[in-house]
């Protein structure tokens, strides 16, 4: 083997290492490279059911906290509310009547004397709509709420005028309950107020 040959070979040897040593290069660079991704990837998948559970966890505290406080003042209302509705009474009255007009005083009578007479209008001074519903609450302090009553219903037509329906209704109330009566007709002379065939 002549020294050309020699030199040929260990430079083919050369190039042959050199090749090595560039994969084992590019394969240290490559698992360097790699091993952040999955260091990082094992951090996510390991701190993902925790945060899942710290989640899960303040929800449920803030639910647990929400209806305790609920409960709490649900009782409170409930008590306050029954309180006041076996104090009370409410009479409802209707409007059926095709005409116009401002407001209605209710007057209640008992034993042949007028006990209490609150008038209810709209607070912008509007006509009473058709199907529109007044409410007239009464307390114990008004009068007894319990026996016989009779009402009586002014039809308020402006400032100065007033209009009585006749006759007289007679009720038995009962602390509690709720009453409901309509006014009808197609003019103030012919208008009635009458009892619905209901109570609460």
């Amino acid at each position: 083997m002549s020294k050309f040959d020699n030199e040929w070979q260990g430079l083919d040897q050369k190039i042959k290492l050199s090749k090595k040593e560039s994969a084992d290069l590019y394969d240290s660079i490559f698992q360097e490279v790699q091993e952040p991704n999955k260091k990082k990837s094992t951090t996510r998948l390991f701190l993902k059911p925790i945060l899942s559970l710290v989640t899960v966890a303040c929800i449920a505290i803030i639910l647990i906290l929400s209806n305790m406080n609920t409960s709490e003042n649900k009782g409170m209302l409930t008590q306050s509310s029954n309180g006041e509705n076996n104090n009370e009474i409410t009479i409802i009255i209707t409007n059926n009547a095709t005409f116009e007009y401002y407001g209605i005083t209710m007057n209640v009578y008992k034993d042949g004397r007028k006990i209490s007479d609150p008038t209810v209008i709209n607070a912008d001074n509007t006509v009473i709509a058709t199907g529109e519903k007044l409410h007239f609450p009464f307390i114990e302090d008004d009068f007894t709420l319990e026996g016989e009553v009779s009402l009586e219903a002014t039809i308020v037509l402006d400032n100065e005028n007033r209009v009585t329906i006749e006759p007289k209704i007679p009720i038995s109330i009962e602390k509690g309950n709720k009453y409901y009566l309509s006014i009808e007709g197609d003019s103030v002379e012919s208008s009635q107020l009458t009892i619905e065939n209901r109570a609460e």
